[in-house]
């Protein structure tokens, strides 16, 4: 990340003297010409890293993103899709050769796959209620996704479309509810909820969560970890609201759920009523850090730094010194497993710390910022 560092402060630089001689207030237009870069994935030797890139145009009133890599030991950049429809959420195959992305080219928003070489890229799922988050399994042929479908339909694209229709276009346009949660944010919920599926590349999609509960508990939420799969890719652990009225509480759990279907999903943090959430596992699959809290009801109470030993089916909280430092945005994307330690970075006091696998007291890694709060 050093690398990219390096190679984009210059560029910024080269505007400054045209900033400097040019005085006046930023205006709208040049809001639209601004490009957006996110959703960084390194590959895995740590040579290029793909991101997307969008644009806007202000008076067509139209947003493009579209997949580049950057290969960091040069810095060349180049861009890999092109077209009217936006590709986003670039991820890299286990070893490298194969790049998968999203994009609504055809049937909705579907996963994309394209050799890391360059070439083609080529439609993997087909699904009617769309993919969302998806992960790649470690056979690099079948994935993970979640997507939001009607209790009753399932894996059943055509169904689930025919319902869909049903609604849009019925004599009744009204949203009906009669339970909580009826809308989240801006998304009514009309009837429909999210669950995970899998399915081999162009295969039969099989719905690994059925029923009237929403796996993950809030796929909504910008950043947030709602599920992880097992190094060996038999499971995945996921987060979801086990309570009879979810609405009235925070008791997010984490359930462990297998691929093959053999085995009823496991919930590992049962004992616990308030949010366990971020569920992401160590590299070799004993362990699974997450963050949790410890007031029932209490969304704005503090997150802390847990991990779960799935030998023992012992809980380790490892940050409680830190509790006053650490927040919801301290995410569980900057969690990793290096050697027998745990490594997180943190945001506002703390810069970043790091703790013995089998717990002990946290270290200090660098220094609290200047502008620390």
């Amino acid at each position: 990340m050093e690398h990219l560092k390096r190679m984009l402060v210059p560029a910024l630089l080269l505007t400054l003297p045209l900033a400097a001689a040019e005085r006046r207030a930023f205006t709208i237009r040049d809001l639209y010409h601004l490009k957006g870069v996110q959703d960084l994935a390194l590959s895995p030797d740590g040579s290029k890293l793909l991101f997307d890139v969008s644009t806007q145009h202000l008076m067509a009133s139209t947003r493009a993103t579209e997949i580049w890599e950057l290969d960091l030991a040069t810095g060349a950049a180049r861009q890999l899709t092109f077209g009217p429809k936006s590709c986003y959420a670039p991820a890299w195959s286990k070893d490298g050769k194969t790049l998968t992305f999203l994009s609504d080219r055809e049937g909705g928003q579907q996963l994309w796959a394209m050799a890391a070489a360059g070439g083609e890229a080529r439609k993997v799922t087909a699904f009617q209620p769309g993919v969302n988050a998806p992960k790649l399994l470690p056979d690099g042929k079948s994935l993970v996704f979640e997507s939001t479908v009607f209790p009753s339909a399932g894996a059943d694209g055509a169904k689930n479309q025919e319902l869909a229709d049903k609604l849009a276009n019925g004599p009744v346009q009204a949203h009906l509810a009669d339970a909580l949660f009826y809308r989240h944010w801006t998304q009514w919920q009309d009837f429909q909820y999210t669950h995970l599926f899998t399915a081999p590349f162009n295969g039969k999609v099989v719905d690994l969560t059925p029923g009237k509960r929403d796996y993950p508990a809030d796929a909504t939420t910008p950043m947030a970890q709602t599920y992880d799969v097992s190094p060996d890719g038999k499971e995945v652990c996921v987060v979801t609201n086990p309570d009879p009225v979810p609405a009235r509480s925070t008791n997010q759990d984490l359930f462990l759920v297998s691929l093959d279907g053999k085995q009823a999903p496991q919930d590992i943090t049962a004992s616990n009523k308030a949010a366990d959430v971020d569920p992401k596992f160590s590299p070799d699959g004993r362990y699974i850090a997450y963050r949790t809290q410890a007031r029932p009801g209490f969304e704005s109470d503090c997150f802390r730094l847990a991990v779960y030993d799935r030998t023992t089916h012992a809980r380790r909280i490892l940050t409680p010194p830190l509790t006053t430092g650490w927040t919801a945005s301290s995410g569980p994307r900057t969690a990793r497993r290096s050697g027998s330690r745990w490594r997180r970075r943190a945001t506002g006091r703390s810069s970043g710390w790091t703790w013995p696998r089998a717990g002990s007291s946290a270290s200090s890694t660098a220094r609290r910022s200047a502008n620390s709060r």
